[in-house]
Formats: structure tokens, C-alpha cells, sequence
């Protein structure tokens, strides 16, 4: 099964702090505070940690999946932050123990969907997605004249109406709100910081630490392993519960595979 993931990739910097060299206090709830001012002060960090996040890592899962995959545009992955590639996304998130604060751009890249020239099998409209009604109409345009073409969407927090094409388009639909399918062979997947449903079936999901893997990446990771239990025609439960082995165990930079998943089953 041959998947092509739409999204934007990002590449995520983490300078990690310590109290050692840099001035924190603590409010009343427990919050860490880092006295910063722009005064030509070094604030040190111990370790710098650099991966590809967004899109990068929902091709990563699928291909941990034993399924077929490629980024739209990109042939980044999830382990190659370190090696040469173009990511226009930046991220730099500071870290104190398990906290994290993020700094990141104002401006949201647009992603562009590229016709792609091999038969695809599944096509995955990731969290990362920036869509506009151009990026709608692309889509929309392959799926008309593709019969054997199936699509995943996630829908997160842009304009309702700028996935209402898409929604009826697609096969299974991930959605962080409430949605109801729109026919019988259509499958809605509700992802909650805690919790995944999927036809009437829920799993809990924890992070041992819950900030250190940033919300994008774990719900990626999530919905990545539910497309890609469904494509290999696993079981809704099975389809559960990989998910939340595969968030509950990955690091910054892996996620597992499905042998080991399946073990720990």
C-alpha cells in the first residue's frame, strides 16, 4: 500500500536548560519562570536536540507500519533533522525538566498539494496541513478521477467549511471535535489529550512526559498508527491500542515499530 502524506514539515530545536546557569522561580502553582531580560545575558543550555516534526512524523509511523510512503513535496523523515534538507518551519522550544515553552513563527506556511506522478493507494491529509480553497480544489480534483484512491483526513482547528469537501471525500476522518460519519464506509477517529475513539470503542492514553513531546507529534503519532492499522485491516481494538503504544513509547525522534508493537500486545 503506497500512502502520500500532505502536510508541512517542521523542524523542532530543543535547547535544553538547567537551574545550574540560568535563574528560575516557581509560582504558586508550581510553574517554573525563567528570569529572562534583553540585556546581552547568556542564558546556557546542556543539550540541543534537533528533529523533524508535523508531516515527518506521520510518514515515519507509516513506514514503521510496513506501509509505503512519501511526503508531497519532501522526502524528509522524522530522523533526518541533523542531515541536509529544507524545512521553511522552525520551531525552538525551551526546556526546564519537563517543561516547555514554545517560540515559534507568526506566519503559517501554505501547503501546496503536488499531483503525484505513481499510483496512490491512500491519500493523508496530516495535522500539519495549512489549507486554503486552492488546496481543495487539487485534492478533490485527483480524487474524482482516481477510483481506486482512498483519503484520511484530519481536521483541526482552520474554517469548518474549508474541509466540508474534503470530509465528504474521505474515507476516515480524525477529528480533535465532534463529527458523525456521513455515510456507512466512512470511519470517524476522535483524538483527546487523553483519550482515542473509534466506532464506539475508546482507549486512555498517558505520557509519562506529557510536555516534552509536543502536542502536534503525539497526535500525529496517534492517528498516523490508527490509518495505518485500518489500511492493514486490523481490528478496532487492535487498531486502539497500537496507537497508544506507539505515543505512550516513542521519543523525540522514534516512533516503534509494528513487530514491537505487536509484542508489547
Amino acid at each position: 500500500m503506497n500512502v502520500l502524506i500532505v502536510g508541512n514539515v517542521l523542524k523542532d530545536v530543543y535547547l535544553r536548560l538547567d537551574e545550574r546557569h540560568n535563574d528560575f522561580e516557581y509560582d504558586e502553582s508550581d510553574k517554573p519562570w525563567l528570569d529572562l531580560c534583553f540585556d546581552g545575558s547568556t542564558h546556557p543550555f546542556f543539550r540541543r536536540n534537533s528533529v523533524y516534526g508535523g508531516a515527518a512524523v506521520t510518514l515515519e509511523v507509516v513506514k514503521k507500519f510496513g506501509l509505503t510512503g512519501q511526503i508531497s513535496g519532501s522526502k524528509l523523515g522524522m530522523e533526518d533533522a541533523n542531515e541536509v534538507g529544507k524545512s521553511d518551519n522552525y520551531r525552538y522550544i525551551l526546556c526546564y525538566d519537563d517543561h516547555i515553552s514554545y517560540f515559534t513563527s507568526s506566519q503559517r506556511t501554505p501547503t501546496i498539494f503536488t499531483t503525484p506522478d505513481d499510483t496512490i493507494d491512500w491519500i493523508m491529509i496530516d495535522r500539519s496541513a495549512n489549507i486554503n480553497d486552492q488546496f481543495v480544489k487539487d485534492v478533490s480534483a485527483l480524487m474524482s478521477v482516481s477510483n481506486q484512491t482512498k483519503l484520511a483526513v484530519y481536521v483541526k482547528d482552520q474554517p469548518e467549511m474549508l474541509y466540508n469537501q474534503l470530509i465528504e471525500l474521505a474515507d476516515v476522518v480524525f477529528t480533535e471535535g465532534e463529527l458523525k460519519p456521513l455515510h456507512s464506509q466512512q470511519q470517524v477517529c476522535t483524538i483527546h489529550d487523553e483519550a482515542i475513539s473509534l466506532d464506539d470503542e475508546k482507549q486512555e492514553w498517558h505520557l509519562p512526559h506529557k510536555d516534552l513531546l509536543t502536542h502536534l507529534t503525539a497526535h500525529s503519532i496517534i492517528a498516523a498508527s490508527l490509518l495505518s492499522a485500518l489500511i492493514l485491516e486490523k481490528s478496532t481494538h487492535e487498531a486502539l491500542k497500537l496507537a497508544k503504544l506507539n505515543v505512550e513509547n516513542a521519543t523525540l525522534d522514534r516512533t516503534m515499530s509494528l513487530e514491537k508493537l505487536e509484542e508489547l500486545i
